[in-house]
């Protein structure tokens, strides 16, 4: 199969899973990278993917699923087999089944899932006086996500 783009489609209030899901995507070596960020949308969209294009799906884990609005904001996703890197941003406690509920939530709508991965990320709770996962992602997380791109596009 010729893939002709690699989409980014990420949640990312905090901007964690959104760095991550951008250094996988360079790491993929594509030219043409477009990103969809569901973070500021006030609806719904109508996101049809097609079978040419690797999609990069980088959402954040609370309380050990998907955020609720990510996925709300996912319910119109369609697919007709694009290759689909699941990723799942978590605050350093557990990311328990939030990856499997991605998975399943995109194979359901067609997309093949060929990767998967759980980063650490700082916790939205986090705080000077109670540091949680401060910092995160940092720039030795960044350099294994590009390489984990690599690594997917030799696969």
């Amino acid at each position: 199969m010729k893939l002709k783009k690699t989409l980014l489609v990420t949640f990312s209030p905090t901007r964690t899973s959104y760095k991550i899901g951008e250094a996988i995507a360079r790491g993929l070596g594509n030219e043409e990278i477009d990103i969809m960020d569901l973070t500021l949308y006030n609806d719904v969209p109508s996101i049809d993917i097609l079978k040419e294009t690797l999609v990069i799906f980088s959402l954040p884990v609370y309380g050990g699923s998907i955020a609720p609005l990510a996925m709300q904001r996912l319910s119109e996703l369609k697919s007709d087999g694009a290759l689909a890197v699941t990723v799942v941003l978590y605050g350093n406690r557990a990311f328990e089944n939030a990856l499997t509920q991605l998975d399943s939530f995109v194979s359901e709508r067609g997309c093949k899932v060929i990767a998967a991965a759980g980063f650490v990320g700082e916790h939205s709770y986090s705080n000077s006086k109670y540091p949680i996962a401060a910092g995160r992602p940092d720039e030795r997380d960044i350099a294994f996500a590009q390489t984990f791109g690599e690594d997917i596009s030799r696969k």
